[in-house]
This record gives C-alpha cells, sequence and structure tokens, in this order.
C-alpha cells in the first residue's frame, strides 16, 4: 500500500509548496528541508497522520507567498481539509514586524488551541538549526507563557524545553 505522501494529492501539494519556497533556504538548505523536518519531528512525537503531514508542508506558505496570497489561499481551500485549513490559518501571521507578525499568530493560536502543538514542533526545528537559536530564545518566555502553555503533546513540550536549555 501506498503511503499517504505518495498518494497524488499530497505529491501535487508538495510540488506547490516546493514552487512557493523556492526563493527560501532554511539554514542553507532547500526550504522543503525545515517542512520535511517539522514532519520528522510531528512523527517523532506521534503526529504522524494525513492531516499532520499536511500541516507540515504548509505551515509556512501563506506567510512566504508574497504576491501569490490569493493563488496560495485558493489552491489549499480546494484541496486542504477543514482542520488543516484551521491551523495553518492559526499559525500564518500578518504585521509590518516580527514583533507585530508574532503577537498575530499568538493571538491565533490562542483562539484556536488545537494549533499549539503544530507551533511548538515548528519552534523547536527552528530552534535547533543552526544560526537562529538566540532570536527565538529572546521570544521564549512570551512564547512559553502563550503558546507552550496550550500545547498538550508532552513530546513536544519536552523537547521545547530541552531545545530552550532548561
Amino acid at each position: 500500500m501506498m503511503h499517504f505522501s505518495q498518494q497524488p494529492d499530497a505529491v501535487e501539494i508538495f510540488d506547490f509548496v516546493c514552487d512557493i519556497h523556492a526563493h527560501q533556504q532554511h539554514s542553507g538548505e532547500p526550504y522543503s528541508h525545515h517542512l520535511l523536518g517539522v514532519w520528522g519531528i510531528y512523527r517523532e512525537a506521534g503526529l504522524a497522520s494525513p492531516d499532520d503531514y499536511l500541516i507540515a508542508l504548509t505551515h509556512d506558505a501563506v506567510d512566504d507567498s508574497r504576491d501569490r496570497k490569493a493563488e496560495v489561499e485558493a489552491f489549499f481551500a480546494s484541496r486542504l481539509p477543514s482542520f488543516v485549513l484551521r491551523v495553518v490559518h492559526a499559525m500564518s501571521a500578518v504585521g509590518h514586524n516580527r514583533k507585530a507578525r508574532n503577537q498575530d499568530w499568538m493571538a491565533r493560536i490562542e483562539a484556536f488551541p488545537q494549533a499549539a502543538n503544530y507551533k511548538v514542533g515548528d519552534r523547536i526545528f527552528n530552534m535547533e538549526a543552526a544560526g537562529k537559536r538566540d532570536m527565538y530564545l529572546r521570544e521564549d518566555e512570551e512564547f512559553t507563557r502563550r503558546i507552550v502553555a496550550l500545547a498538550t503533546n508532552q513530546y513536544l513540550i519536552d523537547r521545547y524545553h530541552k531545545a530552550a536549555g532548561r
């Protein structure tokens, strides 16, 4: 039996998301490395369903789509399950700078706490990646208070605290 990540819809979504992120790198690697790395963390935490996979693939696409936001929204609306769309929207943000964007997605996740585990998994990958840990540590107190506190997956909570040096 074919793994769900190999199903035609999942392959189409992966290809679309890679196109959205074609201009980006994460820690010197193609951006798909970040997306698949987040998926790996989700799997280790027991979040291994088709929806979890789609969240890992799509969680940054709305934010990173630049002038293609309408195209991304239409593509996702026609292909992603409603739960996945809600998580992706909760993890997305608007704002003129990093602080404003952080406030926006934190408020969105507080309004839809089911997204907290996914954001914690994403943040773990980012903290463990080369070059960005200090930036995330500066945000740790508020992130822990507002987002980690909403998480329900003990593996992710423990791994986050380890990544933060606790």
